[in-house]
């Protein structure tokens, strides 16, 4: 243990017979100024109480009245200072000496239960320190005990990697009924994987704890400074203590009993293997140690971000799918979605032509907040029906009976009609495909309606999207040549499959156009 010494200077002569004190003849220097017990033990005693004086004349009774420090000691102690920088004072038990602090030195006093004094150089007096070599309980022995708490905690950092993918990137729906390599539906397979990235990182690695620094001897102790040092392979590094006050400024005092409670704190690069001890260092130089605390980590980390993940699939088919996973193991999320053409056709608008699908895949950590992300598109293009136009007339009896032009020709036919009677005509396209019926029934006063109905199966037949796409004309007499349906004299514009004529004179022969046809897969497609 180290402990300064402070040397008191030769021919400072202390007469300590009786009760009355000699004063020596000059100020002594005792070195710089501290507490009390500093004070006293420069001067060679024990310990001792100190008396500010700067209240002036006045009596003051340890520790009641007065500025004393310490207190709480086991003494009485009366001192009285007059206006004439002189003072007298009473003890029990005897003091073993006083000192007079008075301009830069101090005069040193005998001891006793009764003396006065006046500083031999004639400064005013700044205070007054009792020396004491025995207590009244025997010699007061200064010893603190330092203990300390070593704490650790750590930091893991979890890592995670997000791939996703799709077993076809583009889809091809055709219409359905064209044969093999022309598929109508088709399912696409997408899998997210989730991998643990090993190994995590681990940080912030901290040593930290309470210093109790107590007074558990017989004298107040003033403490100076508490220090703290960590070991690791013989290598030693301080570490800052807080104390709750400044201790490069100032002092604590502790009374026996007192306790002063330090905390500090450590960051480490690893979990360090090594040793922490703290040290409480009084005004006078001693030095007393804690044991040399073990620095213990615990395997399970204090604290860990993105041990836990869940990965978020959303889209427009399937909605959002997610899955959640815990370090260190990962895995995947699978789903599938199948495409038909008779979906589009049905329910889709547009029915057909080019459709892109993203799917975004969210890889979020314990917090929330998104680690990763990753999109697969799938492009899916739906074959479209094109409209094939045909020529369509009808016929009297069979496909081409009736003939306009008998020699050759434009392919045209018409019918026969007898009045007052409905009849029904089949109409062909194209010469010979079955497109319909046409129906000639009597709309009274002479006139007729036309009623066309056109096939569904096994051909699905549709007026074309034009203006007069039912022409009708009527003769008296059978008709030849080449026929010219765009000067027909009755038209009508047909939207849907069953469409009536508006009403038309009686006649022998009718010749009856009509502009059709069916949608068709798209031949350009893909």
């Amino acid at each position: 243990m180290f402990r300064r010494t402070f040397a008191i200077a030769a021919g400072a002569a202390l007469v300590l017979a009786g009760a009355l004190a000699v004063q020596p003849a000059a100020a002594i220097d005792l070195g710089p100024q501290g507490g009390a017990t500093a004070e006293c033990k420069a001067a060679g005693f024990d310990y001792g109480v100190k008396l500010d004086t700067g209240g002036g004349p006045a009596t003051y009774v340890y520790d009641d009245d007065g500025p004393w420090s310490p207190t709480g000691l086991p003494i009485a102690l009366t001192v009285t200072i007059d206006g004439d920088n002189s003072f007298e004072w009473w003890a029990n038990p005897a003091v073993a000496g006083v000192l007079i602090k008075a301009g830069q030195g101090y005069t040193i006093l005998g001891g006793g239960t009764y003396g006065t004094g006046t500083p031999s150089s004639g400064k005013g007096i700044s205070h007054i320190t009792f020396c004491y070599d025995d207590g009244p309980e025997g010699d007061p022995e200064e010893h603190l005990t330092v203990t300390k708490t070593v704490d650790t905690s750590w930091h893991r950092q979890h890592h995670w990697d997000l791939d996703k993918s799709v077993d076809m990137n583009d889809v091809y729906l055709y219409v359905p009924g064209q044969g093999a390599g022309k598929p109508s539906s088709a399912t696409a397979h997408w899998t997210v994987t989730v991998d643990y990235a090993e190994p995590p990182t681990d940080s912030d690695f901290m040593v930290w704890g309470t210093i109790t620094v107590k007074n558990d001897g017989d004298t107040t102790v003033i403490v100076d400074d508490v220090m703290d040092v960590i070991t690791v392979d013989m290598a030693e590094t301080a570490v800052t203590v807080d104390c709750g006050v400044d201790l490069s400024t100032t002092n604590v005092t502790l009374v026996p009993g007192a306790s002063l409670e330090c905390t500090y704190e450590y960051e480490a690069g690893s979990a360090i293997d090594g040793t922490n001890t703290a040290t409480a260092m009084t005004t006078v130089g001693d030095e007393y140690e804690s044991l040399a605390m073990p620095i213990n980590w615990s395997a399970t980390p204090t604290t860990e971000a993105d041990k836990t993940v869940t990965v978020t699939d959303v889209s427009d088919l399937l909605g959002e799918q997610s899955k959640t996973f815990t370090a260190p193991t990962g895995g995947s999320l699978t789903y599938e979605h199948t495409f038909s053409w008779g979906w589009y056709d049905a329910y889709s608008d547009p029915k057909c032509g080019d459709f892109a699908y993203p799917n975004v895949a969210t890889l979020t950590g314990d917090d929330g907040y998104p680690l990763a992300e990753d999109t697969e598109t799938v492009n899916v293009h739906v074959q479209c029906e094109v409209f094939q136009g045909e020529t369509a007339w009808a016929a009297n009896t069979t496909a081409g009976t009736l003939p306009y032009n008998k020699k050759g020709g434009n392919w045209a036919t018409y019918v026969a009609y007898t009045a007052g009677t409905t009849k029904t005509y089949n109409v062909y396209a194209g010469q010979t495909m079955l497109a319909g019926t046409a129906t000639i029934a009597p709309a009274g006063a002479g006139y007729v309606t036309v009623t066309v109905d056109l096939a569904e199966s096994p051909v699905n037949w549709d007026f074309a999207d034009s203006v007069s796409n039912l022409k009708i004309q009527t003769y008296s007499s059978a008709p030849s040549g080449n026929p010219s349906p765009g000067l027909f004299a009755y038209k009508t514009t047909c939207v849907m499959d069953t469409c009536t004529s508006g009403p038309i004179p009686v006649a022998k022969f009718y010749g009856i156009h009509l502009d059709v046809g069916v949608l068709v897969p798209d031949p350009m497609f893909p």
